[in-house]
């Protein structure tokens, strides 16, 4: 069964149905669906937030001189926040004096819903509570700061109005989505504050449910791999990224998150292994971040 076939097929009925009614009245790429994010494990596990920060400076911190972020008093900028907020409950739950998020399909109902203030935002503040210890004194003193902390940006990095400077910018799996990549980077470091701090998780995959991450990108051209699943990812690879990120003037590196070079079995068209060695092949995830 083709792996789009079998995802279809494995969706409870009720999100089924609401995916394609969906896609029948032409809002494939619409707000987030209030019924689909509650139904979600992904989006409905509170310890996401902190368990992606925690292990992507866990993996920083085996470099010398990495330093936690602060986020203290700091105004924050995350592109491609998703439904929750992304990062931001967690960094004005630590004293972000504000949080500035860009999200095209936010949906300001989530955020207001009793099902997802009690059983995401609520574990949630009690998972901070216990590990950074109260900083707030109730759940609703915590959701008051956060809805009026964030600014949020329905439109993409090029069109949003943001003000700056940002002492940190954050970013989970967006950058290889952005078309013009080059553009976004001088922007996000013009509003950037003179030694702010950085952080986003790139991952290079594919983005398609294949088994390896990898699978028809490196047969094909990009034009070749444009054509036949268009341009949901740009297809930059990691040293691309880097070279963009110190040519918009950011002092950064590229740190190894992980690679994935288990059951590839395609050819690797001359494009790619001309340009790339093979740990940049099949480098899966990687964090771009401000240099020691």
């Amino acid at each position: 069964m083709p792996s789009t076939l079998k995802k279809l097929y494995e969706l409870p009925p009720k999100l089924l149905v609401r995916k394609i009614k969906r896609r029948l009245l032409g809002r494939a790429r619409d707000l987030y669906d209030l019924e689909d994010v509650i139904e979600s494990p992904k989006y409905m596990r509170p310890q996401r937030v902190f368990d992606f920060m925690n292990r992507y400076q866990i993996l920083l911190k085996k470099r010398a001189g990495w330093k936690e972020f602060v986020f203290e008093g700091a105004d924050v900028l995350e592109l491609g926040s998703g439904p929750m907020l992304g990062w931001g409950p967690l960094a004005i739950f630590l004293g972000s004096r504000r949080y500035t998020c860009i999200e095209p399909f936010y949906n300001h109902a989530i955020i207001e819903s009793d099902a997802v203030r009690k059983n995401f935002f609520l574990p949630l503040f009690k998972d901070l509570s216990a590990i950074f210890g109260e900083r707030y004194e109730s759940f609703d003193e915590f959701m008051r700061a956060v809805v009026e902390k964030s600014e949020i940006f329905r439109c993409e990095f090029e069109a949003a109005p943001c003000a700056g400077p940002y002492q940190i910018s954050l970013s989970n799996s967006t950058l290889e989505h952005v078309s013009d990549l080059e553009g976004s980077l001088k922007k996000l470091k013009a509003i950037s504050a003179p030694a702010g701090r950085f952080l986003h998780l790139v991952d290079f995959g594919n983005h398609r449910s294949t088994i390896n991450p990898f699978d028809g990108i490196y047969s094909a051209t990009p034009d070749e791999y444009f054509k036949r699943h268009g341009r949901h990812i740009n297809l930059h690879r990691a040293p691309d990224m880097l070279r963009l990120f110190r040519q918009a003037g950011f002092f950064a590196e590229a740190v190894p998150y992980y690679h994935y070079r288990e059951f590839y079995s395609g050819v690797i068209n001359p494009y790619w292994s001309q340009r790339y060695s093979q740990d940049e092949l099949f480098l899966k995830t990687a964090i771009i971040c401000d240099a020691c």
